[in-house]
């Protein structure tokens, strides 16, 4: 026996599977999905939304005059200020995101950092002086408290009989 072979081409008006009737077929150059696949939504990454919302421009006064700066620029003049009044949380939080940032003052061998190694010997220098000063008064007050316990010299005491 042989087996019959099946014809790739069949007569053309065949209708099974795989063969719709010609009447539901897609015309020539017509897509089966018009609209086409929906687009995938944009991912939106938590880095990305942060640094646009933070670096967004928003307008903020400095020295009286209104100017358009970066919101995050706009927070940090904020802190500044508020440490700089004497808020005591400002300055925590100042003082932490100076040193997360690395940072431990001016860059080294430029002339600020030479002016705030000065400020900085200055102040260490006033505070030995202070305590120098300090020590030589107590010295001092010390002396006049014995000075006046004790008995003069040249001066008799005088003996009850």
């Amino acid at each position: 026996m042989t087996k019959r072979r099946k014809s790739s081409k069949a007569p053309a008006g065949d209708v099974g599977y795989g063969r719709p009737p010609k009447s539901s077929q897609f015309r020539k150059g017509q897509s089966g999905n018009p609209n086409g696949r929906p687009r995938k939504k944009k991912e939106t990454h938590l880095t990305a939304m942060v640094e646009s919302v933070f670096m967004a421009p928003i307008p903020a006064q400095v020295g009286g005059k209104q100017v358009t700066m970066p919101a995050i620029e706009a927070m940090i003049m904020k802190l500044r200020n508020d440490a700089l009044g004497g808020d005591l949380r400002a300055i925590a939080a100042a003082i932490k995101l100076f040193e997360a940032r690395g940072l431990d003052g001016p860059e080294k061998g430029s002339s600020a950092q030479r002016e705030w190694e000065e400020q900085k010997l200055d102040e260490d220098m006033e505070r030995k002086i202070q305590k120098a000063l300090n020590g030589l008064r107590r010295e001092k007050a010390e002396r006049e408290a014995r000075a006046a316990l004790e008995p003069r010299a040249g001066t008799k005491k005088q003996v009850l009989s």
